[in-house]
């Protein structure tokens, strides 16, 4: 979505800078991989933190008259989704919206307009709400993105009881991130942008009705009195695209493809059905549906079905994706021709799958946006699905 978006808006004459974190390895384990994209080393940043100096590295590029940024630190950025401690968590969350921040100021650029996508990014709008950097943000407005606030995607964070608040971490009220009236303590990064910016926005529709609605932070969304929604869809050509370099959008080719690769076929066999899923391993994607129904469409159909589940588990220690993990491995045992599955790992041929398996599967028990439903579409593939927006 923020490729999109940002491009867009550079296709409209607007200055537009996008600023991410530089993950110091990458899905596949590889270092310095943004250094063969063109971006180069431009400088160096200092923030603070509990008293300590850390120093990100700062690479820049232009692409498609977009000014990226990208924000290197081996410590507090050395994977995506890494870490689940708390502690470590808000740091993480602290350097990137400090670093950020900071780097606007270096270059003398202060925005009419900061755009914070999802909850990595919470922290940024709370720090110019409270004037830390003085007044150079003081002409700047916020708007919030909204991809998914279900409890499992608002990071919510659970401290150790000998940490505390961690607001000695991040150095903002408490009240920004922790709501005095739940129950328990959570610190839930989704809260502070919600309350310090000017607006949100998201998806669709239906799914901004349905978030003020019966949203756990529903009290913080309706002080807005004008939250934005529209789909924001996808880019048909640029995926087209995409799709012919790579299969040349050869539907029967690029599922002998898939057949050989994850289920050991040694040529085609389009008599057999393949029906894939790909996201992350989570209640709200619906998995266990897939895997409690896998066995007896194989056994039914005489072994003339194939599924593929690509995607992580989200969280091991979490009931959920351990119990769907655990069907995960024991369905590939058993059934090594007619099911795959890896919930260790992150999932890379999404563009084979939406042009060579037969169905796309998406039981979700709600889609905000639903985008995956377009990149199968575009793959000229349909889509079993249970409850989609957008």
């Amino acid at each position: 979505m923020v490729d999109e978006l940002t491009q867009e808006l550079a296709k409209m004459s607007e200055e537009v800078i996008l600023i991410t974190q530089y993950y110091h390895r990458n899905k596949k384990g590889e270092t310095g991989y943004i250094l063969s994209d063109g971006f180069k080393h431009i400088r160096y940043i200092e923030i603070w933190m509990q008293g300590e100096k850390i120093i990100l590295g700062v690479f820049e590029r232009v692409f498609n008259g977009v000014r990226l940024f990208w924000l290197h630190n081996e410590l507090y950025f050395p994977s995506a989704y890494a870490g689940e401690d708390a502690c470590q968590v808000m740091k993480q969350l602290t350097v990137y919206a400090k670093g950020c921040l900071e780097l606007l100021c270096q270059i003398k650029l202060f925005p009419s307009l900061i755009g914070t996508n999802d909850w990595v990014c919470g922290l940024i709008p709370g720090y110019f709400r409270v004037r830390r950097y003085g007044e150079a943000f003081a002409g700047t407005k916020s708007f919030h993105i909204v991809h998914n606030l279900d409890p499992l995607y608002e990071g919510r964070l659970y401290p150790k009881p000998n940490e505390g608040t961690l607001d000695y971490i991040h150095d903002l009220p408490n009240d920004f991130l922790i709501d005095p009236f739940w129950q328990n303590l959570v610190i839930n990064p989704s809260r502070c942008p919600l309350i310090t910016c000017d607006n949100w926005g998201t998806v669709s529709q239906s799914y901004k009705y349905e978030l003020l609605e019966s949203s756990p932070l529903a009290s913080v969304l309706r002080r807005h009195p004008l939250p934005f929604a529209f789909p924001n869809g996808i880019r048909r050509e640029q995926r087209f695209k995409v799709i012919m370099d790579k299969i040349s959008n050869d539907h029967l080719k690029a599922k002998e493809q898939l057949q050989k690769k994850y289920f050991g076929c040694s040529q085609l066999e389009n008599h057999i059905v393949v029906l894939s899923f790909v996201g992350r391993v989570t209640k709200q994607k619906g998995v266990h549906l897939i895997l409690e129904v896998a066995e007896e469409l194989i056994q039914r159909s005489q072994g003339t079905v194939q599924i593929l589940v690509g995607g992580p588990a989200a969280d091991m220690k979490e009931e959920y994706s351990e119990y769907c993990a655990q069907n995960m491995i024991r369905l590939k045992s058993i059934y090594p021709r007619n099911f795959w599955a890896d919930p260790s790992a992150f999932f890379m041929d999404g563009t084979l799958v939406n042009v060579g398996c037969d169905f796309g599967l998406m039981p979700s028990l709600f889609e905000p946006g639903g985008i995956v439903q377009h990149e199968f579409f575009i793959g000229s593939t349909p889509v079993i699905a249970l409850r989609l927006a957008g």
